[in-house]
């Protein structure tokens, strides 16, 4: 399966302003992300949670991350963590979707695609992973 979230991850969806210190954090896995130096980044995006816990956005690119490792048991955790954040975000529900399908968890993976369609009906992303999980 194929996700749309490894293009994106490192643009802020949310609105809530961050304090110097996590936007400096922010701006440098930013950085890190886009040189391909994903444990850096991972290190700054934690750095940026200790700073502010219930950030989608770090959650969301340490889900990613996670993803791209093929460690879903943990990229669902943070998929799930963001999406209490973020519920309507149909790229949450895509990239936990995925995980979910590569952890054999097909329904559960079915009802989050479902719903990122739901959510985005123009998404190509989406639907093709619906379609990839209904094979």
């Amino acid at each position: 399966m194929a996700s749309d979230t490894d293009t994106q991850p490192v643009q802020r969806v949310s609105q809530r302003p961050l304090s110097r210190v996590a936007t400096r954090l922010w701006a440098r896995a930013r950085k890190e992300w886009e040189q391909q130096r994903f444990d850096a980044a991972e290190q700054s995006l934690a750095n940026v949670l200790a700073l502010v816990p219930d950030d989608a956005d770090a959650i969301r690119m340490l889900a990613v991350a996670a993803q791209r490792r093929g460690d879903h048991t943990r990229a669902i955790d943070f998929f799930r963590r963001a999406l209490a954040v973020s519920p309507d975000e149909f790229a949450l529900r895509v990239g936990l979707g995925i995980s979910l399908y590569e952890r054999g968890e097909v329904e559960e993976s079915l009802t989050h695609l479902r719903r990122a369609c739901n959510l985005a009906p123009t998404s190509a992303p989406a639907w093709f992973n619906l379609g990839k999980a209904l094979e």
